[in-house]
């Protein structure tokens, strides 16, 4: 029996059924403890699937991946190893069992990428021989590793003399600047934070604080570490080496001491010691207590390094497996692979600024092309069509006049209150959003504009712009509030501050539409901004006049107004107009209403050629936009019309002329490089 396990409850119910089997591998890295760690701090947008093999009631097999497509279209992975590197492997019972469990893993017929397997391990034996589609076996890194034999003594007499007399030589000199002193311990439990807080500020004092690699600057890599470190402590392998000048802490190692080897995980120094190479001598202390101890090996971990040299050669050596399935996600991501892999040879040849000049150029140039297709028009009348479509359907709307560079703040005003008396005039389910920036934060222009909301009691909306613009915003919202109370402002769920931008739009009594953004955090990118999404909901509802759900995530979009109709909170479905509408069909069951964001004037692109590699299907939507780009066809597609979209399409490939024939062309002739290049096996 096979069962794919996709939550952190259903991981948590295999504990110990995953130690037991765990235990015939000599590897901390295939603990239950490792891939729990794992999967609380790194998953992000990554989606679980750990298959589990039984038989008789016993869990025989387990293989924990993840479905990732944060680098391209959808994958299979090893949870974790993306991010720490370390080697991987699947955990079996029997080679019957293994067999069992790869059949499992392919018949999932997703994209599989396994980095770090040993060259010579069953895992690769079973994928080459099951796998049906196209795979590749690549040579990959290699670990070095020490296996002692013998006594301390013997192991020195095995260096050569000049590396004995530079660590000599270095230890003295370090002897000079006050007490050196080495540490090896697993401290109390109640010690493991802070143990953990001096490594990370040591390790950011070197050369990986300099490049911002420190787990300083990594909070999801710090957040697996502080969760590991507790529970490899509780466990009793955990040890931290470290080393001190008079109390000063220089260098530190985080380790453990797991099937007697010691296993070395991070290293950190103080860059400020560097000429006395305090990392190597920290490595070779906690070497020979690992000799002395009667420990059978020393596993380095990581990528075999000059510097490791002194004390071995010995490595493991790891190989990469790729498969790519006979399916429609298998072919995609092939064509993703083969593509990178032919750019990146193109570049080199090419050179790199060249390629990048001529992709800005196409790209600028597509864009123009394409942008119209997210706006109504130029006009106010423009939007108001669209608005009285979307009425007889029954959905409501929100404009938003979008302003160009050289349009100045009192035009812009005047074009917001012209779309106020609109929609007055049009007596429509509306209401307007601003961008408040665009008015130079001039107070005396948004008084005049919400003079005339009210005399209509219409919503005006403060949309959302760079994180920079955020308090300015907010601040000109509370005075807003004092004389209007119609009023609303956008909450985005990548900003770490939107938690207490949420409570003072409760205190405002404003409405509030909740969105991903389109900037990042400059002070915490990586935020996991979808549970932050979910924070943001759980903090409003209950307590606000109106939310407003601003998501083409399905999943979310209906997690989001699940927990806001339990809740009992007003809200409503938003999406942005020319953007596909599949996750309308989460609000209906839901009793939730549909508002659609027409924009007009200016034409932008509600997209980046930089999030291609993050969201693969913007690549789609650029070439749906670059074949279906008229006015017409704009909004059927918008509305899901299908049948007229298949209608258009198929007279466009039949009809292969003029302006059509140079846009389909190109993408016909890529396909067929691409299905060159799967034939060619180059990948």
């Amino acid at each position: 029996m096979v069962k794919i396990i996709t939550t952190l409850e259903e991981l948590k119910s295999i504990s110990k059924q995953w130690h037991e089997l765990a235990t015939q591998f000599n590897s901390p890295l295939l603990q239950y403890e490792w891939f729990a760690s794992c999967a609380e701090a790194l998953l992000h947008s990554d989606e679980l699937r750990i298959v589990v093999t039984h038989s008789n009631g016993r869990i025989n097999g387990v293989a924990p991946l993840v479905l990732t497509g944060n680098d391209g279209p959808e994958q299979l992975e090893i949870l974790g190893a993306r991010v720490l590197g370390e080697p991987v492997a699947f955990l079996y019972d029997s080679e019957a069992s293994l067999q069992d469990l790869t059949a499992a893993i392919l018949d999932m017929r997703k994209p599989l990428f396994v980095k770090n397997l040993r060259h010579d391990s069953p895992e690769i034996t079973h994928l080459r021989r099951q796998h049906k589609g196209k795979y590749f076996v690549r040579t990959g890194a290699s670990s070095p590793f020490i296996s002692f034999a013998g006594t301390w003594s013997d192991f020195l007499a095995n260096m050569s003399s000049n590396d004995r007399n530079h660590l000599r030589r270095k230890k003295q000199s370090m002897d000079q600047k006050g007490k050196v002193t080495f540490e090896i311990c697993n401290p109390d439990r109640s010690c493991v934070k802070d143990t953990l807080d001096d490594f990370i500020r040591v390790e950011a004092a070197g050369w990986k604080g300099q490049q911002r690699t420190a787990l300083a600057f990594d909070q999801p890599l710090r957040c697996f570490f502080d969760t590991y470190a507790r529970e490899a402590n509780s466990r009793g392998y955990l040890r931290f080496c470290l080393l001190r000048v008079d109390d000063k802490l220089i260098a530190g190692q985080i380790a453990v001491l797991y099937a007697n080897r010691f296993w070395m995980l991070k290293v950190g120094y103080d860059e400020e010691w560097a000429a006395y190479s305090p990392g190597v001598l920290l490595t070779h202390e906690a070497i020979r207590h690992a000799c002395q101890e009667g420990l059978e090996g020393f596993e380095f971990l990581g990528r075999d390094e000059q510097w490791i040299h002194r004390w071995t050669r010995q490595v493991h050596r790891y190989v990469t497996f790729v498969g790519y399935p006979f399916s429609y996600s298998g072919v995609g991501r092939f064509a993703f692979d083969a593509s990178k892999s032919i750019f990146r040879k193109s570049a080199k040849a090419a050179g790199y600024r060249q390629i990048r000049t001529s992709i800005g150029k196409l790209a600028s140039r597509v864009f123009q092309h394409i942008a119209p297709r997210y706006v109504a028009g130029p006009e106010i009348e423009d939007a108001i069509r669209i608005c009285r479509q979307l009425d007889v359907k029954g959905w409501g709307s929100t404009i938003c006049p979008w302003d160009g560079p050289n349009d100045t703040p009192k035009a812009i005003a005047s074009s917001y209150t012209k779309a106020l008396q609109a929609i007055a005039a049009a007596k429509l389910d509306c209401y307007l959003s601003i961008k408040v920036p665009s008015l130079k934060y001039d107070f005396g222009l948004l008084k005049g504009l919400l003079e005339v909301a009210s005399q209509h009691n219409a919503r005006v909306h403060f949309d959302s712009l760079a994180p920079d613009t955020a308090s300015r915003s907010f601040a000109l919202l509370d005075k807003a509030a004092s004389i209007y109370r119609n009023l609303g402002c956008t909450l985005p769920s990548r900003w770490r501050r939107s938690a207490t931008d949420a409570e003072t739009a409760v205190a405002l009594g404003v409405a509030v539409r909740v969105v991903k953004g389109q900037w990042a955090d400059p002070d915490q990118p990586d935020i996991d901004w979808r549970r932050h999404y979910l924070d943001l909901i759980d903090i409003l509802a209950g307590r606000v006049s109106m939310v407003a759900v601003a998501s083409h995530d399905v999943e979310l979009a209906k997690d989001s107004l699940v927990k806001l109709t339990q809740s009992r909170t007003p809200c409503e479905l938003e999406q942005l107009f020319g953007l596909p509408l599949r996750v309308r069909e989460v609000a209906k069951p839901l009793g939730v209403s549909l508002r659609i964001y027409v924009p007009y004037g200016h034409a932008y692109v509600p997209y980046a050629l930089v999030e291609i590699k993050k969201r693969p299907v913007i690549l789609s939507w650029i070439v749906r936009d670059l074949l279906l780009n008229d006015n017409r066809l704009r909004f059927s597609c918008s509305e899901g019309c299908e049948n007229m979209r298949l209608a258009e399409w198929s007279r466009r490939v039949i009809d292969m002329r003029g302006d059509s024939m140079g846009k389909v062309w190109p993408a016909m002739s890529a396909l067929r490089s691409t299905a060159r290049y799967w034939r060619s096996g180059q990948a």
